[in-house]
Order: structure tokens, then sequence, then C-alpha cells
């Protein structure tokens, strides 16, 4: 009896490095802020997974945590927020992305994402993805060679991010970035009210 399987493709293998993030300090966080869009500080109330990823939802519904969150706005430090909730986002941010709780206050320092634009190839798109196939046999892993792996990129150039091989679902984010805002931040420009960022950053001079 044939059944459908899935075979997974690995995208790539990477070595687990810790986050590497440029110290602040009360000398250079005047710096940051003249350079992020906005800075704020919110409590964490929803996950956001427009992937519709299992684990991400496992991960939050089991320990009330995730990467990207809706964070209701409660002090604006920079910027002129409007709205009521906030969309975060850490795609480039890779292993100094944080991770987020649910109803716990952070401070966030970012920039205003403004478009997802895909740079990837129409015939390329596949390539990196999880195939749906018959097989008689039991499960396999489909071995693709090395050089036909793709790289992914990705590029964040004046409020807009330019992506190449990696799987997002890139029309609902622009659906989402024109009508909420969205901002890029990761653990380097963000942090708990306690932490040494939250610190210095809502230090009174």
């Amino acid at each position: 009896m044939k059944q459908t399987i899935l075979v997974l493709i690995i995208l790539f293998t990477t070595k687990l490095f810790a986050c590497e993030c440029g110290e602040i300090n009360e000398k250079n966080i005047e710096k940051l802020k003249e350079k992020v869009d906005y800075i704020f500080v919110g409590k964490v109330v929803e996950n956001i997974n427009l992937d519709n990823n299992e684990i991400s939802d496992i991960l939050w519904k089991r320990n009330n945590s995730a990467n990207e969150v809706i964070i209701k706005v409660e002090r604006i430090i920079k910027g002129k927020i409007k709205a009521k909730y906030i969309y975060l986002n850490q795609l480039n941010a890779g292993n100094c992305s944080r991770t987020f709780k649910k109803n716990q206050n952070y401070i966030i320092s970012g920039f205003e994402i403004n478009e997802f634009i895909d740079l990837s190839p129409q015939t390329e798109k596949k390539e990196n993805n999880i195939e749906e196939i018959e097989e008689s046999e039991e499960f396999k892993i489909q071995e693709i060679p090395i050089e036909k792996i793709k790289k992914p990129e990705i590029e964040f150039k004046k409020n807009k991010f330019y992506i190449r091989n990696i799987e997002i679902n890139i029309k609902k984010w622009n659906e989402l970035s024109k009508t909420k805002i969205v901002i890029l931040t990761s653990s380097c420009i963000s942090g708990t009210m306690e932490s040494n960022f939250g610190k210095i950053i809502t230090a009174e001079k």
C-alpha cells in the first residue's frame, strides 16, 4: 500500500555559537537611541505564527514563550507610536534571537519593517523545502548534494527585508506590515526591565 511521506531536505547545518553583541553602556547608549526607529516598554500578549509552525505553537502552549510576539505598548521612549500593539520580528537575528515570555515586560528598541521582498528565483523556491511524495517503501531521507543546497541570504536596508532562499510566509508578513507596526529587534537591543540593557536605557540623567 502506497503511503504519502514527507522527505525532509536539510537546508544547512550550523555550529552553535554564543551570541556576540556590541557592549551597550552609558557612553554609547545615545548612539543606539539615535539609530533605531522605536524604543518602548511593553508586555508580551500573544505569539505570532504566520508560517503555521507546529513547534512554535507547542512552545507557546507549553512554555508561554516565542521568538516572534505581539507586545502591548505601555511606555514610549522614542518614536511616534499610536498603535496599542507592536509586532516583533527577529528574522535576521540568528543566534542573537531572543525568546519572549508571555505577560513579561520588556524594553524593546528596533527598526520598523515596511516590506518583505523575496529575491529567490521561482525555480529555486521548492529545492530547499519539505517535499511531499508517494513511496511504497519505508520512510527515507533524501540525500541532496551539498552543492545544490542554496545558501539563505538576508539583508535589511532602508526598512525593507530582502530575502533569498528562506521559507517564510512573505505574503502574510507584508499584509501585516501594511496595517500594523512590525519591528525588527534582537537580544542585542532588547531586554527585560531588570537586565543591564533595561537599566541603562531607562536611566534618568
